[in-house]
């Protein structure tokens, strides 16, 4: 569970608070932290500024890995870069000898991926420290022309990559060799917003419920799952066997007392279980094949929705998903990935 946390000083509260819920609940569930200061405009952290060791401090009194607090790491800021990097490392092998860890947060610009991964895989393999990376784009960030490709590139560094707040085209980050992943449970945490844009930009609103569709890979606004269950009840995709669903049709959401509660119950279960029906019980070098199958599962789900309710634009392929299918169309899966 990654829980984003409050910019003011009810953060290191609100840390606590967290934690302790969800440890009555799930005792050994591994927690990050985010602090997230690298969101908004006037207020957004910047690279350069480093660190805060008390923050640290603050999550390893009761979590074994600890979040750095970054700023944003904008196109070409290599020195913003190294900052964060390099005290980092410091961090960590501090915290290794009470058996504690550090994940440096590096929230990026997507350019970091699609013009610089080769300078970003460099600059991860000299400092040698675990990293977690954000990526900054109005949508999915890879849904940007060359994103995959680059990301692909840097987890093949020879560093434990993780990468947070992202869209559920991310779990092929995990068949290509991602330590860990985490999908937004709304757009907002989904990627992080540019400057001066999205709701903590003020540009947006709040956005309407939406939950996962697992056949499609994608979230999807209730009303529209409404309609598209309306227009083809028979197909298979709207039937989920989930922990919350228990083979109900996905309309039962918005028909229930707390549609934005059972949402997120739902697109976390359904999520979990897609990951297990990916990844579990087979050879990791077998995980971008699932993905690969998957990708092109959920681009014909998508075209029989298409043909079904007429409806191009409602039922469009995610340009994340769609870029991942080019990407395989291009090059197949790998033989060998790194983990």
């Amino acid at each position: 569970m990654i829980y984003t946390m409050p910019s003011d000083r009810t953060r290191p509260a609100v840390a606590t608070a967290c934690v302790m819920q969800t440890r009555l609940r799930s005792p050994r569930a591994d927690i990050l932290l985010d602090a997230a200061l690298y969101t908004g405009s006037a207020r957004r952290k910047r690279a350069r500024e480093g660190i805060d060791q008390s923050w640290l401090n603050h999550q390893h009194r009761e979590l074994t890995w600890a979040l750095t607090d970054s700023g944003y790491v904008a196109d070409g800021d290599v020195e913003g870069l190294r900052t964060i990097l390099t005290q980092s490392a410091t961090a960590h092998d501090r915290a290794q000898a009470r058996s504690k860890g550090v994940l440096a947060a590096l929230p990026l610009a997507v350019s970091w991926l699609t013009n610089r991964a080769d300078a970003l895989v460099a600059a991860l393999n000299r400092i040698g420290t675990p990293v977690a990376i954000m990526l900054e784009h109005e949508r999915d960030p890879l849904g940007e022309a060359g994103a995959v490709d680059g990301l692909i590139n840097v987890l093949s560094a020879e560093v434990p990559v993780a990468v947070l707040r992202s869209d559920t085209s991310i779990l092929g980050g995990l068949a290509h060799g991602a330590a860990a992943v985490s999908v937004g449970d709304y757009p907002a945490l989904r990627h992080i917003y540019p400057a001066r844009t999205g709701p903590r930009g003020g540009r947006g609103g709040q956005p309407p419920v939406s939950t996962l569709v697992p056949a499609l890979l994608r979230y999807v606004n209730l009303d529209k799952i409404d309609a598209g269950v309306t227009a083809a009840p028979d197909l298979a995709m709207w039937t989920c066997r989930c922990r919350v669903c228990h083979g109900r049709r996905l309309d039962w959401i918005s028909d229930s007392t707390q549609p934005g509660i059972y949402a997120f119950e739902h697109a976390v279960s359904a999520l979990a279980a897609s990951a297990r029906a990916l990844f579990a019980d087979i050879s990791s070098s077998a995980w971008p094949v699932r993905w690969c199958d998957a990708v092109r599962d959920a681009m014909a789900a998508h075209a029989s929705l298409i043909t079904r309710t007429g409806s191009s634009k409602t039922w469009r392929v995610p340009e994340g998903l769609r870029r991942w299918f080019i990407h395989y169309e291009r090059h197949g899966p790998p033989t060998t990935v790194p983990h």
